[in-house]
């Protein structure tokens, strides 16, 4: 993953618990590590221990860290410079969900080595989707909850969701989306 996802992940955990504990999970994942660079590439593992990690030292189970990861993220991706990107893929929820692909495409030019996971929206009805949502990264379906949530808050409505994980090499998992207030 690129280093933008590992300083989200750093964001959130400076945020949530402090500096010292960043440190701390820092220097137990690789003693040697220091800042991340935006637009280089890091192996996917070391996203993942970062977070099982910080998991560790807190006890907050790594799903709700990657559920806060992908809650926080769309607030992150606008204070590093994405927010005009962000308001381009949609002016509604139902929108932008529409056009995660598109955006991903769109990262693709500024993150050449960029492995984009896949989403396909279908509008069930006003307020109701089905996202169908696939990677070769997996475990990251808590994270992708998050977004959700944190793509509701931007455009000032709350959401339901129910997980559907279906599996397979491609990680493949749909979530119902409903949303409750807009």
């Amino acid at each position: 993953m690129y280093g933008l996802v590992n300083r989200a992940i750093e964001r959130l955990l400076v945020d949530r618990f402090g500096e010292p504990l960043w440190r701390r999970v820092r220097d137990e994942v690789d003693p040697d590590l220091q800042d991340f660079v935006t637009m280089e590439p890091y192996p996917d593992q070391l996203s993942f221990d970062l977070i099982g990690t910080a998991s560790n030292q807190t006890g907050v189970p790594a799903d709700e860290l990657l559920f806060q990861l992908g809650e926080s993220w769309v607030d992150f991706a606008t204070r590093e410079g994405y927010g005009d990107l962000l308001e381009l893929t949609g002016a509604t929820l139902a929108e932008f969900l529409q056009q995660l692909d598109a955006l991903h495409t769109r990262l693709g030019g500024i993150f050449p080595e960029l492995r984009p996971p896949s989403f396909v929206c279908k509008v069930e009805r006003e307020g109701l989707y089905e996202v169908h949502y696939s990677s070769e990264r997996l475990g990251l379906a808590p994270m992708v909850a998050g977004l959700f949530h944190g793509l509701a808050t931007r455009f000032g409505t709350t959401i339901e969701i129910e997980h559907e994980p279906r599996g397979g090499p491609t990680g493949h998992d749909v979530f119902r989306i409903r949303e409750t207030r807009g």
